[in-house]
């Protein structure tokens, strides 16, 4: 689970944790529970991480 932070996007977040903007769709779907839409993420929300292919350590979601 990770806490969205001022300034996030789903790109920005998908280059963080996975070294590239490319995986921004599958956060989106494997949220799409919760969220209204790519661009609707706010600061304090918290999304979950596809584990497959993420290169952050783990140890940074919580």
């Amino acid at each position: 689970e990770y806490t969205v932070q001022n300034g996030d996007t789903l790109q920005k977040i998908s280059q963080r944790f996975y070294g590239t903007t490319r995986r921004w769709k599958k956060i989106y779907e494997f949220n799409s529970d919760i969220l209204k839409g790519p661009d609707k993420i706010y600061p304090g929300q918290k999304i979950r991480l596809p584990l497959e292919g993420l290169k952050e350590p783990r140890e940074n979601l919580k």
